[in-house]
Parts: structure tokens; C-alpha cells; sequence
């Protein structure tokens, strides 16, 4: 669910001279001067300095691009830095948003405008900093309004929320780093990640009642790099996934599918505690334990075509579960068990050896 409603403080300008309420719109275009807080730019506006605001920031207007040009939109500590309207495409690039309850936001439709044909934004190498939430792509609850949002070459540090995707909306990440956030990547809607790096937050994709898809992307020492729960679901290929306590989570009623990716040095490659999970052709070494299966009624967790190298366990169950099923999977190294899955369904082609514990495989059939 979208985590808050906007509140759009009081307007106020920032000048030299003592402050002076600003005009309810304004247009600042190249080469037209800096803007002023609490204003809606009606033209494609530059910021000719740092530009710092004791209320309300900025709002685009239809169609309105806001290049920051290296300099700083800082703020109070609450209100929206930057409010895109739902109509019309815009951009924002080339600086830094920090100090903001929310750094970039989508303007209710409800509260100026009349169900308007969303446009595209586009965020375009900006650091968000210090931020309660970097980007807000939400929606407006059951009225849908999502601006279709795409983050592009962007770093977000040290905010509680790096993205949000609730209502309705459709965010798109690529080639972005995210760093000592509460949680990077927050859906309850629709998210792709692509090619983005995600290091020291404390859960760098979360998912509930919503989707993800993280694809060719780098998630190390996250304390969770990818949970999912609540009728969720998550599709992460060919990534890499490094450190942390718990690397892949299924929780209650949460989907996770797993490809062509390495999760190694977690404390758990792979949780699946009442929720389910895919897993084909992944690498799992030197975790704690590879994947630890908790038991299931929400659906069957199928593990095919994988390799548990040097773990302390590879595939542990603890559950006597038939919606556990294995296949093609090897356990070589372990200091524990290789493969112990009691009740498991055999899908075969299981190998097992030099692991710690006898028998190699217990539930099913394992090669020497």
C-alpha cells in the first residue's frame, strides 16, 4: 500500500532579502533566472545555483523538464523537493535532492486535476541524499494515475526509502546504485531493476502484494538482499548476490523465482518459510546454508539444475514437505549435510559427495 499521503506544506520563497510568499505559479525557463520555491515552473528550467527552500520545493507542470545542473535542491526536512504533474512528460537530471520528506513525487490528480492521461518522467543521473524517500512513483489509490517513472544512472544514499512503487504504478531502474537505505526498492506495484548495484542497505528489494524483476544486477552485504511476502512475487536473473544475512526470502504467501545467478557468503542463500520458490541453474557457495526450506502450504518450491558448493549446509529442509521437489541439483563440500529433504518429491539426477554428513542425501536418490 502507498506508505503516505503528500502533504504539501506551506508555500514560501527563499531570497536574500527577508522571505516572501511566492506566487501560486511561476515559469523560469534557460536563461530566465533561478526559481523560487513554491513554485510551478510552466517552462524547461535550470537551476543557475544551490537552491534551498524552507516549505514547499518545486512543481513541473505539463511537459516542464528540470535540469539541476549539478547543484542541490535541499530542503527542511519534510515536504516534496520536486512535484511532477500526472499529465505530460518530464525529466529531472544532473544534481542532488536531499533534505526532503520526499525527494520526487507525483502530483494526486484529485487534488488539481481531472483524471489526466499520465505522461512518462524520466530521473536522470541524480543523487538523492538524506531523504525520508527518494523517489515516490505512487499512484493515487483506486484511481490508478501512475506516471510511468524510469531512474537512469541515479545514486541514492543513506535515505529510509531509496524508490517507491505503490498504486498502480510502473517503475523502471537502470544502471543505479543504492547505498545505506532501510530498504532500496520498496514495490507494492510493478518494478524492474536492471543492471544496478545495491550495497549495505537493510533490505535492498522488498516486495509485498506487489512484482519485481532484477535482472543482471549486483546486491552485496544487504542484510536481505530480495524478500518477498503477501501475494508478491520477484523474478531475479543472472545476478549476483554477495554477504549478508539472509540473501532470497519467500515469506508467507510470497513467490520468488531464481535463474542463471551466484548467491554466496550469506548466512542463507535461499528462505522459503511459508511462502514458494523456482530456482534453475544457480550457484550456491560458501553460505551458511545454501537453502533452507521451512515448509509450505502457499505452493511448491522446485530446485532444478543447481550446485551447493562449500556451504555449511547445501539444501536443508525442515520440513517432512512434498512440495519440496529436487532435480539435477549437486552438493559437493558441505561441512554438513549435502542434501537433507525429507519427504521431498525426486526429480532426479541428484549428486551428492565430500560432504560432512552420512548419508549424502536424505529424501532422495543422490548419484555417488
Amino acid at each position: 500500500m502507498r506508505t503516505s499521503a503528500l502533504v504539501m506544506p506551506v508555500v514560501l520563497a527563499v531570497a536574500a532579502a527577508p522571505l516572501l510568499a511566492a506566487p501560486a505559479s511561476a515559469g523560469r525557463g534557460h536563461g530566465h533566472g533561478q526559481p523560487v520555491c513554491g513554485t510551478t515552473l510552466t517552462r524547461d528550467t535550470v537551476l543557475e545555483r544551490d537552491l534551498m527552500c524552507p516549505g514547499a520545493g518545486l512543481t513541473l507542470g505539463e511537459g516542464v523538464d528540470l535540469d539541476l545542473r549539478g547543484h542541490t535542491l535541499r530542503g527542511p526536512g519534510t515536504g516534496t523537493a520536486i512535484t511532477v504533474t500526472v499529465a505530460g512528460s518530464n525529466r529531472v537530471g544532473n544534481g542532488t535532492v536531499t533534505g526532503w520528506a520526499t525527494g520526487t513525487a507525483i502530483l494526486e490528480q484529485g487534488v488539481v486535476e481531472d483524471r489526466a492521461e499520465p505522461g512518462p518522467l524520466r530521473v536522470e543521473r541524480v543523487t538523492f541524499r538524506g531523504n525520508t524517500r527518494g523517489v515516490d512513483a505512487s499512484g493515487e489509490t483506486s484511481l490508478g494515475g501512475a506516471k510511468p517513472t524510469t531512474v537512469v544512472r541515479s545514486t541514492f544514499t543513506g535515505n529510509d526509502v531509496g524508490v517507491v512503487s505503490a498504486w498502480f504504478s510502473d517503475v523502471r531502474v537502470e544502471s543505479s546504485r543504492f547505498t545505506g537505505q532501510r530498504i532500496a526498492v520498496w514495490s507494492n506495484a510493478e518494478v524492474t531493476v536492471r543492471r544496478s548495484w545495491f550495497t549495505r542497505n537493510t533490505t535492498a528489494v522488498l516486495v509485498y502484494e506487489g512484482a519485481a524483476q532484477v535482472s543482471r544486477s549486483v546486491l552485496v552485504d544487504n542484510s536481505r538482499a530480495v524478500t518477498v511476502g503477501g501475494v508478491g512475487s520477484a523474478d531475479v536473473s543472472r545476478t549476483r548476490v554477495v554477504g549478508g544475512d539472509v540473501a532470497l526470502t519467500a515469506d508467507p504467501l510470497g513467490t520468488v523465482v531464481v535463474r542463471d545467478g551466484a548467491v554466496a557468503g550469506a548466512g542463507t542463500g535461499l528462505l522459503v518459510q511459508e511462502g514458494a520458490a523456482t530456482v534453475e541453474r544457480v550457484a550456491f557457495r560458501r553460505n551458511g546454508v545454501g537453502l533452507r526450506y521451512l515448509g509450505s502450504d502457499w505452493g511448491t518450491t522446485t530446485v532444478r539444475d543447481s550446485v551447493f558448493d562449500r556451504n555449511g549446509d547445501g539444501i536443508l529442509s525442515e520440513a517432512d514437505d512434498p512440495a519440496l521437489e529436487l532435480g539435477g541439483d549437486a552438493a559437493t563440500r558441505n561441512a554438513r549435510w549435502g542434501i537433507h529433504a525429507p519427504g521431498a518429491v525426486d526429480l532426479g539426477g541428484n549428486s551428492a559427495r565430500h560432504n560432512g554428513r552420512d548419508p549424502q542425501c536424505v529424501g532422495v536418490v543422490c548419484a555417488p
